[in-house]
């Protein structure tokens, strides 16, 4: 799924922003157990977004957090269970990105 933002942080418009103050998009990618979402710039004279231009990321155990409350991704050190959950998924999302803008 994609999610085009004016802000990182949420704001009275960011369900439903104007294409105009449209400068992240996030991307997620969910399995059974995890969520992945990873935020780039957008760059809106070209309506692509810049993955070298990496934001933030969100990861969330789905399995025991369906409210994602619990953002892995801040813990420190993480599990490596999980960073290799987030690897995957991160390669899996940047390939469906880049196949996709090669396409377009």
């Amino acid at each position: 799924t994609q999610y085009p933002r004016p802000s990182i942080t949420p704001q009275k418009d960011s369900d439903q922003p104007n294409q105009s103050d449209i400068k992240y998009i996030g991307y997620a990618i969910k399995t059974s157990h995890y969520r992945y979402v990873l935020w780039v710039g957008y760059n809106l004279a070209t309506s692509q977004p810049n993955m070298t231009d990496i934001v933030a990321e969100e990861m969330y155990d789905v399995s025991v957090d369906a409210r994602e409350d619990n953002n892995l991704i801040l813990q420190i050190p993480l599990f490596d269970n999980i960073r290799k959950q987030q690897d995957i998924l991160y390669h899996q999302l940047f390939n469906f990105i880049y196949r996709y803008q090669i396409n377009t």
